[in-house]
């Protein structure tokens, strides 16, 4: 997000490499590639030295303002933005501060706040027709309001508009048009649905609320942790927290472990650990690690324990080392291999690019969805 938040800064830094040091556009410069590195303190030194040797530089303070909006001081920021706009010098300049608000609406999202960014983004039209940075973060909040045919229609326009941020763009429209194909049913799945990396927890969250996996186990007599038809001596998974576990063995309930007891979505979690599902149960410490980023390959790991335990004909017989690798990224003796091919070449669940499965790759709100939609309409 740090990436995203600085492009209507970056698109007002000169693009040329060739400017004296400690000049303004030398410090726009380095406090544009400190917010990318999430070094928002060192990137707002920066911002005010580029102001102090250039008074009249509104990049400079609207750099500081997207600072402080990033660190959550958001009154700070409003006051900061307002002054750059009062000392823009024409109307490029206080189009680029309508953006400025835009994006400090969307980082607070208090009540009213797509209203309200809506309102900047026609007043930063006003100003310039042509600004890029306007409807991309239009775009980014319909995509983050749930307003997807809206957020494709802004991302469309900036990618005709162009400009050094434009493959951003594109792969912004990328990213909606998979959640649109998705067709995400559940608060939380639209919610998750433009991160860039999803957690474990996410994960979790997203087999229960929008997969519904807890009731499709139970409809197809799958074993589930707590009730009779588990089949404690054969699951060779560690599901719950042995030490909390009240007497009465797999079969009985059991506690969360340590760090889900207090989490926000404790209850998912907790439903997910009692499916057993294969690369999403207890780690070796005897955490969840429900704030871990997932990347693609574990997904392929989870999502083929998956398939595997609903299977029905060929596929539940499926050998998992009688395969060979397809894609350049993966060795033949990679322990996902398997698991991979079963989500890709054999059943097309996970996209794939030019021969490459990008297996260390976070997994991103996008990809996950549309694969999720894809294995909901397998189960069915």
């Amino acid at each position: 997000m740090l990436c995203i938040g600085v492009l209507c800064l970056s698109a007002c830094v000169p693009a040329t490499r060739e400017f004296v040091l400690d000049s303004p556009e030398h410090r726009l410069t380095n406090g544009v590639r400190l917010l990318e590195l999430g070094r928002i303190e060192d990137a707002r030194y920066e911002f005010r030295m580029a102001f102090k040797l250039d008074p009249t530089c509104c990049t400079a303070i609207r750099g500081i303002a997207i600072s402080l909006g990033l660190q959550e001081r958001f009154e700070e920021a409003f006051r900061t933005m307002a002054h750059a706009k009062s000392c823009s010098k024409d109307d490029r300049d206080r189009s680029m501060a309508a953006v400025g608000f835009m994006r400090l609406c969307i980082l607070r999202k208090a009540t009213g706040w797509i209203e309200r960014t809506e309102n900047f983004f026609t007043e930063a039209l006003e100003y310039f027709p042509s600004n890029f940075e306007a409807y991309y973060y239009m775009g980014l909040a319909y995509g983050q309001a749930g307003m997807f045919p809206k957020a494709l229609w802004a991302f469309r326009e900036a990618v005709k508009i162009g400009g050094s941020s434009c493959s951003k763009a594109k792969e912004e429209l990328d990213s909606v048009k998979k959640v649109i194909e998705a067709s995400p049913e559940s608060d939380f799945a639209r919610s998750v649905a433009f991160k860039d990396a999803l957690t474990r927890a996410d994960v979790a969250v997203l087999f229960i609320e929008e997969l519904h996996l807890d009731k499709v186990y139970k409809e197809r007599g799958i074993g589930i942790l707590g009730e009779m038809n588990y089949p404690a001596a054969s699951s060779g998974v560690s599901i719950g927290n042995h030490l909390n576990r009240p007497k009465g063995g797999l079969n009985a309930d059991f506690f969360p472990p340590q760090d889900v007891v207090k989490h926000p979505y404790r209850d998912e979690i907790s439903k997910v650990l009692r499916l057993g599902i294969q690369g999403l149960t207890l780690l070796p410490d005897g955490g969840f690690g429900p704030d871990l980023q997932v990347t693609r390959s574990e997904f392929a790991t989870i999502v083929a324990d998956i398939l595997r335990k609903t299977a029905i004909g060929p596929l539940a017989g499926r050998s998992k080392n009688s395969e060979r690798a397809v894609f350049s990224d993966i060795s033949d003796r990679a322990p996902y291999l398997s698991d991979v091919l079963l989500c890709t070449t054999h059943l097309h669940l996970m996209a794939t690019e030019q021969g490459l499965f990008h297996p260390m790759e976070l997994l991103s709100g996008p990809d996950a969805l549309l694969t999720i939609s894809k294995l909901k309409d397998l189960l069915r």
